[in-house]
């Protein structure tokens, strides 16, 4: 049940970035890119979330983690993020190999790879300061 959550906030995340393409009225934007590890090594597949500490300094921004790294993005056509603080969100599944064969694939629970408070901007610990000329990140995973 808790993965259908995540998946639900991942979408309603995703959408708001849109901004129906504007770029004009967005501040300049930082390049925010990095890795994320998980008990040392490369976290293979997730999502990062950005969740401004105060929403009316700056929007929310994602990122897709592949093979460990990450490029964020505050909307779909713009790359970078805003100036300012924010506490981020990682979420990584996978779909348990052993599945009952009666249940729909589209059925079949998704099950967190990381402790699943890095979900949750609030309880994950993981805070970035976004500035300009920044370097690349280095979010490091624990249980």
């Amino acid at each position: 049940m808790r993965a259908i959550g995540y998946c639900i906030f991942s979408i309603l995340m995703f959408l708001s970035l849109d901004g129906c393409g504007r770029t004009d009225s967005l501040p300049d934007l930082v390049p925010v890119t990095g890795t994320v590890t998980y008990r040392g090594k490369p976290l293979s597949h997730g999502r990062l979330g950005f969740a401004p500490v105060d929403p009316a300094q700056c929007e929310s921004a994602i990122g897709v983690i592949t093979n460990g790294t990450f490029s964020a993005r505050t909307t779909v056509s713009s790359p970078g993020v805003q100036i300012g603080k924010y506490r981020v969100s990682v979420a990584s599944y996978k779909i348990p190999e052993k599945v009952d064969p009666s249940a729909p694939a589209a059925m079949a629970p998704a099950v967190s790879i990381i402790p699943e408070r890095y979900g949750d901007p609030m309880a994950s610990g993981l805070e970035v300061d976004v500035k300009p000329g920044m370097t690349p990140l280095t979010l490091e995973l624990t249980d």
